[in-house]
Protein backbone atom coordinates (compact mmCIF):
# COMPACT_ATOMS: atom_id res chain seq x y z
CA UNK A 1 0.00 0.00 0.00
CA UNK A 2 1.42 3.42 -0.98
CA UNK A 3 0.04 6.55 -1.94
CA UNK A 4 1.00 9.18 -4.57
CA UNK A 5 -0.02 12.58 -5.29
CA UNK A 6 -1.49 13.52 -9.24
CA UNK A 7 -1.96 17.14 -9.49
CA UNK A 8 -4.99 17.40 -7.25
CA UNK A 9 -5.92 13.71 -6.56
CA UNK A 10 -4.67 11.36 -4.37
CA UNK A 11 -3.83 7.87 -5.59
CA UNK A 12 -3.88 4.90 -3.01
CA UNK A 13 -2.48 1.71 -4.64
CA UNK A 14 -2.60 -1.53 -3.30
CA UNK A 15 -0.06 -4.21 -4.46
CA UNK A 16 -0.03 -7.92 -3.35
CA UNK A 17 2.72 -10.45 -3.56
CA UNK A 18 2.32 -13.94 -3.31
CA UNK A 19 3.78 -17.31 -4.24
CA UNK A 20 2.46 -19.66 -5.99
CA UNK A 21 4.78 -23.33 -6.03
CA UNK A 22 3.88 -23.90 -9.52
CA UNK A 23 4.84 -20.31 -11.05
CA UNK A 24 7.01 -18.86 -8.10
CA UNK A 25 6.61 -14.69 -7.06
CA UNK A 26 4.05 -12.81 -8.45
CA UNK A 27 3.03 -9.34 -7.75
CA UNK A 28 -0.51 -7.85 -8.87
CA UNK A 29 -2.14 -4.54 -8.63
CA UNK A 30 -5.57 -5.14 -6.33
CA UNK A 31 -6.63 -1.47 -6.42
CA UNK A 32 -5.93 1.63 -7.33
CA UNK A 33 -8.43 4.50 -5.77
CA UNK A 34 -8.43 8.00 -4.74
CA UNK A 35 -9.07 7.82 -0.99
CA UNK A 36 -10.62 10.79 0.95
CA UNK A 37 -7.96 11.92 3.61
CA UNK A 38 -4.57 9.75 5.01
CA UNK A 39 -5.82 9.31 8.60
CA UNK A 40 -4.59 5.76 9.74
CA UNK A 41 -8.14 5.32 10.05
CA UNK A 42 -9.37 5.28 6.99
CA UNK A 43 -6.52 3.90 5.32
CA UNK A 44 -7.25 0.94 7.33
CA UNK A 45 -10.40 0.95 6.29
CA UNK A 46 -9.99 1.06 2.46
CA UNK A 47 -7.01 -1.60 2.95
CA UNK A 48 -9.50 -3.68 5.25
CA UNK A 49 -12.34 -3.52 1.93
CA UNK A 50 -9.91 -4.42 -0.22
CA UNK A 51 -8.53 -7.46 1.44
CA UNK A 52 -12.63 -8.72 1.97
CA UNK A 53 -13.43 -7.93 -1.43
CA UNK A 54 -10.67 -10.39 -2.74
CA UNK A 55 -10.70 -12.89 0.45
CA UNK A 56 -7.80 -12.64 1.75
CA UNK A 57 -8.19 -12.57 5.31
CA UNK A 58 -6.13 -16.05 5.75
CA UNK A 59 -3.47 -14.98 3.37
CA UNK A 60 -2.37 -11.90 4.76
CA UNK A 61 1.17 -12.61 6.42
CA UNK A 62 2.75 -9.07 5.91
CA UNK A 63 2.37 -5.36 5.54
CA UNK A 64 4.66 -3.10 3.81
CA UNK A 65 4.07 0.75 3.51
CA UNK A 66 6.01 3.65 3.83
CA UNK A 67 8.02 4.13 7.46
CA UNK A 68 5.69 7.22 8.88
CA UNK A 69 4.05 7.26 11.99
CA UNK A 70 0.40 6.58 10.65
CA UNK A 71 1.69 3.46 9.02
CA UNK A 72 3.91 2.38 11.53
CA UNK A 73 4.00 4.43 14.62
CA UNK A 74 7.63 5.20 14.56
CA UNK A 75 10.36 2.65 15.17
CA UNK A 76 9.23 0.71 17.87
CA UNK A 77 5.98 0.15 16.82
CA UNK A 78 3.88 1.04 19.79
CA UNK A 79 1.27 3.45 18.63
CA UNK A 80 -2.02 1.38 18.97
CA UNK A 81 -3.64 3.82 16.27
CA UNK A 82 -1.15 2.86 12.99
CA UNK A 83 -2.16 1.30 10.32
CA UNK A 84 -0.22 -1.92 10.95
CA UNK A 85 -1.74 -1.86 14.83
CA UNK A 86 -5.47 -1.86 12.69
CA UNK A 87 -4.59 -4.29 10.52
CA UNK A 88 -3.33 -6.80 12.95
CA UNK A 89 -6.25 -5.95 15.42
CA UNK A 90 -8.90 -6.62 12.20
CA UNK A 91 -7.36 -9.75 11.00
CA UNK A 92 -7.05 -10.99 15.17
CA UNK A 93 -3.07 -12.58 14.75
CA UNK A 94 0.17 -11.08 14.63
CA UNK A 95 1.50 -10.22 10.94
CA UNK A 96 5.47 -9.08 9.67
CA UNK A 97 5.70 -5.03 9.32
CA UNK A 98 7.43 -4.38 6.58
CA UNK A 99 8.81 -0.56 5.88
CA UNK A 100 9.50 0.76 2.63
CA UNK A 101 11.94 -1.16 1.03
CA UNK A 102 14.05 1.49 -0.69
CA UNK A 103 14.47 3.20 3.01
CA UNK A 104 15.76 0.03 4.16
CA UNK A 105 18.37 -0.72 1.14
CA UNK A 106 19.63 3.24 1.60
CA UNK A 107 19.76 2.58 5.37
CA UNK A 108 21.76 -0.47 4.48
CA UNK A 109 24.08 1.43 2.01
CA UNK A 110 24.46 4.40 4.51
CA UNK A 111 26.24 1.83 6.92
CA UNK A 112 27.90 -0.17 4.68
CA UNK A 113 29.84 3.36 3.75
CA UNK A 114 30.26 4.94 7.16
CA UNK A 115 32.72 1.60 7.45
CA UNK A 116 34.60 3.05 4.12
CA UNK A 117 38.06 4.36 4.82
CA UNK A 118 36.66 7.34 2.18
CA UNK A 119 33.39 9.11 2.89
CA UNK A 120 32.00 7.95 -0.52
CA UNK A 121 28.96 10.57 -0.69
CA UNK A 122 31.79 13.18 -0.16
CA UNK A 123 34.00 12.09 -2.79
CA UNK A 124 31.36 12.01 -5.30
CA UNK A 125 29.87 15.38 -4.63
CA UNK A 126 33.59 16.73 -4.81
CA UNK A 127 34.68 14.66 -8.13
CA UNK A 128 31.02 16.36 -9.45
CA UNK A 129 31.84 20.09 -8.15
CA UNK A 130 35.18 20.00 -9.42
CA UNK A 131 34.09 19.02 -13.16
CA UNK A 132 30.02 19.96 -13.06
CA UNK A 133 30.26 23.58 -14.20
CA UNK A 134 33.97 23.47 -16.24
CA UNK A 135 33.77 22.56 -19.86
CA UNK A 136 37.38 22.63 -20.07
CA UNK A 137 37.73 20.18 -17.39
CA UNK A 138 35.64 17.72 -18.77
CA UNK A 139 37.01 17.87 -22.63
CA UNK A 140 40.04 17.00 -20.52
CA UNK A 141 38.74 14.30 -18.72
CA UNK A 142 37.65 13.23 -22.66
CA UNK A 143 41.28 13.08 -24.13
CA UNK A 144 42.49 11.62 -20.72
CA UNK A 145 39.80 8.77 -21.60
CA UNK A 146 40.72 8.52 -25.43
CA UNK A 147 44.29 8.08 -24.30
CA UNK A 148 43.74 5.71 -21.67
CA UNK A 149 41.48 4.14 -24.64
CA UNK A 150 38.25 3.89 -23.09
CA UNK A 151 34.63 5.73 -23.76
CA UNK A 152 33.83 8.76 -21.96
CA UNK A 153 30.69 8.67 -20.36
CA UNK A 154 29.50 11.45 -18.66
CA UNK A 155 29.37 11.43 -14.99
CA UNK A 156 25.76 10.99 -13.06
CA UNK A 157 25.03 14.02 -10.49
CA UNK A 158 25.18 12.65 -7.13
CA UNK A 159 22.03 14.42 -6.05
CA UNK A 160 20.09 15.23 -2.61
CA UNK A 161 17.96 12.05 -3.38
CA UNK A 162 21.41 10.25 -2.79
CA UNK A 163 19.58 6.62 -2.24
CA UNK A 164 18.90 6.97 -6.18
CA UNK A 165 22.13 7.55 -7.64
CA UNK A 166 24.26 5.73 -4.43
CA UNK A 167 25.39 2.87 -7.53
CA UNK A 168 24.83 4.43 -10.28
CA UNK A 169 27.50 7.27 -9.52
CA UNK A 170 30.28 5.47 -8.55
CA UNK A 171 29.63 2.77 -11.15
CA UNK A 172 29.78 5.71 -13.83
CA UNK A 173 33.32 6.50 -12.00
CA UNK A 174 34.45 3.04 -12.19
CA UNK A 175 33.76 2.58 -15.97
CA UNK A 176 36.13 5.77 -16.71
CA UNK A 177 38.15 5.54 -13.74
CA UNK A 178 41.65 5.48 -15.97
CA UNK A 179 40.58 8.60 -17.83
CA UNK A 180 39.63 10.41 -14.51
CA UNK A 181 42.81 9.30 -12.81
CA UNK A 182 45.01 10.57 -15.29
CA UNK A 183 43.15 14.31 -15.07
CA UNK A 184 43.65 14.31 -11.45
CA UNK A 185 47.03 13.36 -11.34
CA UNK A 186 47.34 16.18 -13.96
CA UNK A 187 46.08 18.42 -11.54
CA UNK A 188 48.11 21.18 -10.26
CA UNK A 189 45.40 21.82 -7.36
CA UNK A 190 43.87 18.67 -6.93
CA UNK A 191 41.15 18.55 -4.15
CA UNK A 192 42.71 16.74 -1.15
CA UNK A 193 39.63 14.62 -1.09
CA UNK A 194 40.07 13.27 -4.37
CA UNK A 195 44.01 13.21 -4.27
CA UNK A 196 43.97 10.44 -1.48
CA UNK A 197 41.82 8.55 -4.14
CA UNK A 198 44.13 8.55 -6.72
CA UNK A 199 47.26 8.94 -5.44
Amino acid sequence: MDASNRKDLKLMPIVVRYFNPNSGVHVKLLDLKSVAGETSEILTNHLCSVRLQNDLNNKVVGFCRDNCNTNFGGVKREVQKSVFHRLKNSLGREINGIGCGAHIVHNCVQTAIDSLPTYIEALLVKIDKYLHMYTVRVTKVKEFCEYAEIQYRKLIQYGNTGFLSMMPSPERILQIFEGLKAFFLDQEMCPSTIKKLVY
